[in-house]
């Protein structure tokens, strides 16, 4: 019997602890991460307004099955290698400086979207780009797993970063090899 009583208490403890980390836990993911690139806001923007342009750096489209990737004017849509949709829908706002877009991901038949956006700062030598999403609101009970997905979406949001600096360097000098 005093055993009962020890594991009720734990379970008990247990329980309030969850409940705790549930009301301490933010509502939405919301990230951002900025990098500096040696070119012209209005390149950058040129650039970033060519959708098959994001096919050389957007980690999401690693996932794309050969072949999959269709690109609009202003949507990108593609099939994972688990046979689940993905989408980037794109609202250009050149003359503020921001790209608005929404990710959106399929999962079990439930499409999950993410509101990103990129905001541009510069001038005729070098433009910072701010990468900004944020997540919809997650059910009281899955609200920890909030801190894993940020994390998740912070790697990708620097992987897409890095690679799009990468990209524009490339685009400036096709010609050179190493581009770190």
């Amino acid at each position: 019997m005093e055993y009962l009583k020890i594991i009720a208490v734990g379970i008990f403890t247990l329980l309030v602890a969850y409940l705790t980390i549930c009301v301490l836990s933010p509502k939405k993911v919301a990230a951002s991460k900025t990098i500096v690139v040696h070119h012209s806001e209005q390149s950058v923007i040129e650039d970033l307004s060519d959708l098959e342009f994001w096919q050389e750096w957007h980690p999401y489209l690693d996932s794309a099955k050969e072949g999959s990737i269709v690109t609009s004017t202003n949507k990108i849509e593609w099939i994972s290698s688990t046979n689940t949709g993905g989408k980037i829908e794109v609202d250009f706002h050149p003359d503020s400086g921001r790209i608005s877009f929404t990710t959106a991901f399929e999962k079990a038949g439930v499409w999950k979207a993410y509101q990103g956006e990129f905001l541009l700062e510069g001038n005729e030598r070098e433009t910072k780009i701010s990468w900004i999403y944020v997540g919809e609101e997650f059910p009281f009970f899955k609200r920890p797993a909030n801190y894993f997905i940020k994390e998740v979406i912070e790697k990708t949001m620097e992987l897409g970063l890095f690679r799009l600096k990468k990209s524009l360097r490339q685009k400036d000098y096709p010609n050179l090899e190493n581009n770190n």
